[in-house]
């Protein structure tokens, strides 16, 4: 995949993964409008030619945040989706098919990462408080409920997702990261 096209889908994601983290916030409408005042004030701007590094790395520094507050979070959406609107009108060339080329490559990327995070969600909740048995990476069988899970500002938990499970061996809760939980869903036994 092309370098510019990659950043480009990743911006898509930082953009996503940022509203994940706040939308269910019961003030949202509150942080959204003082984060919005904030990034108007101070957000980057349409760089010069000489500019665009500089440009990409505030852009990174909004989408990359660990443990982000929630109006970083919404700056994260603003910078994600500001840099990809910028990039496919100016950093893509002139030449139409090629910004075409690159737009579908970066749009590919980010859909992937957005339909795996939604085939997650679906099958967390078809699975909700039922027993899961999977295999270890020591080969033996294990089994765990799944008994919360949700969105989460913590940089425990860089994609905003978190899932709560419960060993059926030891009856310890587990806070996983959605990496670590499509790891155990992955490795079901059923």
């Amino acid at each position: 995949m092309d370098p510019r096209a990659l950043r480009y889908g990743r911006y898509m994601v930082a953009a996503h993964v940022g509203l994940i983290r706040v939308r269910h916030l019961p003030n949202f409408n509150e942080i959204y409008e003082r984060a919005t005042a904030e990034w108007n004030a101070h957000g980057p701007r349409q760089p010069a030619a000489d500019q665009v590094e500089k440009f990409y790395e505030e852009i990174d520094k909004y989408c990359s945040q660990e443990n982000p507050t929630p109006e970083q979070s919404v700056m994260a959406v603003h910078a994600g989706i500001g840099a990809t609107i910028w990039m496919a009108q100016y950093a893509f060339g002139s030449e139409p098919g090629e910004r075409t080329r690159l737009v579908k490559q970066g749009n590919d990327f980010g859909s992937e990462w957005v339909r795996k995070l939604l085939e997650l969600d679906n099958t967390v909740q078809s699975l909700w408080q039922k027993p899961i048995r999977y295999q270890q990476a020591d080969g033996n069988i294990a089994e765990c409920t799944i008994i919360d899970y949700g969105t989460c500002t913590s940089y425990r938990f860089p994609d905003g997702k978190y899932y709560t499970v419960v060993h059926a061996n030891d009856g310890k809760e587990v806070k996983y990261t959605m990496d670590d939980m499509q790891s155990i869903l992955e490795k079901r036994i059923e």
